[in-house]
């Protein structure tokens, strides 16, 4: 079958053959209720999360949702450049736990893990690149400057955990789009901006493939942001 890896999100058909899922939903037991119910409160919570890690300058990488039979545990992974106790004081406290406490209405525990580097994750860089083009960066160099940064990062490695365990793997190539209206030419057309290096194998299942897309709000329009990152699997 053929696989156009313009309409096919890559990382849908890893799941189950390397990646895992990032929520672990219950049916059974005292805590239980309707998926439908539990997948509205966890895009709810989801936008909480985003809203109030960006007013505080930080950035969500990922976040895996657990729910057991003695409630909900919320892993957070996440890019910053102050101290763990600090974000710990400020994000951690006991108004966010009974927010979650009121939606979910069961036991949650929240924990938060620091990235150390935001250029091996696909949802930090769309990250980083919107939060240029906020502070009136031009497109194009910013762009630029990202492909530059990852080159000089190729066969980086990198420790994830997969549907097999522990794997290790090295940056193998990379791939930016940006489409829109982003400049003020006479004619207000769309314009698509595309910078790649390396491998992008995005229709074999075989490789390790990180994606993100993310629409990034203009003066000249609404704009969208797609990253792919892939990695060979040592």
């Amino acid at each position: 079958m053929f696989l156009n890896d313009q309409k096919t999100n890559p990382v849908s058909f890893r799941i189950g053959i390397l990646k895992i899922w990032d929520s672990n939903l219950q049916k059974y037991g005292k805590y239980f209720k309707p998926y439908s119910l539990i997948l509205h409160l966890q895009l709810q919570a989801f936008n909480y999360f985003s809203r109030l890690f960006s007013k505080n300058n930080l950035y969500i990488d990922y976040i895996n949702w657990l729910f057991t039979n003695h409630g909900l545990v919320i892993n957070i992974i996440s890019y910053n450049n102050v101290s763990q106790e600090l974000i710990s004081k400020n994000i951690l406290d006991k108004k966010l736990l009974s927010i979650l406490h009121y939606w979910f209405h069961l036991p949650v525990s929240v924990f938060l893990f620091n990235q150390q580097v935001w250029y091996n994750s696909a949802s930090l860089i769309s990250n980083y690149v919107s939060k240029c083009l906020v502070y009136g960066f031009p497109i194009k160099k910013t762009l630029q400057n990202t492909c530059k940064i990852l080159q000089g990062e190729v066969d980086t490695k990198k420790l994830i955990y997969s549907k097999n365990g522990l794997n290790v793997i090295s940056l193998d190539g990379f791939k930016i789009q940006f489409s829109g209206c982003f400049d003020s030419t006479r004619t207000q057309m769309a314009k698509t901006i595309q910078y790649s290096h390396g491998s992008v194998p995005l229709t074999r299942a075989q490789g390790y493939v990180e994606y993100s897309y993310q629409q990034i709000f203009t003066k000249y329009g609404t704009c969208g942001l797609k990253i792919w990152i892939f990695y060979k699997i040592r």
